[in-house]
């Protein structure tokens, strides 16, 4: 397999990867596009949407840095999203800790007021 998801979690030192090597793992690890023969280039059989979805990313970039920063399990094409769910359980928690929201103050005007 092009990419040894066995490395995940161990910074991007442990498993350097480009575009080519996560097309050939969307397409080993079953994540095709329907109707395009095997013969075809990976870059023209990958599902990179399906194959991202599941592991809780939408891009190159996102998959880089969840890889080398996450311990990630193979993908397959009818795994359920769970880490999707956790991340954007995680994401929302940190957004409502940080994102200031409006307080009123004994004025009675409405001002934005952050947790710091």
């Amino acid at each position: 397999m092009a990419i040894d998801f066995e490395l995940s979690g161990q910074g991007p030192s442990a498993a350097p990867m480009s575009l080519e090597d996560i097309q050939e793992a969307a397409v080993e690890c079953g994540f095709t596009k329907p109707g395009v023969v095997s013969s075809k280039p990976n870059a023209q059989r990958a599902n990179l949407n399906g194959f991202f979805k599941v592991l809780g990313v939408t891009c190159v970039s996102g998959f880089k840095k969840r890889f080398h920063g996450e311990k990630l399990p193979c993908p397959y094409p009818d795994m359920t999203p769970l880490i999707a769910e956790k991340v954007w359980e995680e994401e929302q928690s940190i957004a409502s800790r940080s994102t200031p929201y409006a307080v009123r103050s004994k004025s009675t005007k409405t001002s934005l007021s952050s947790d710091d």
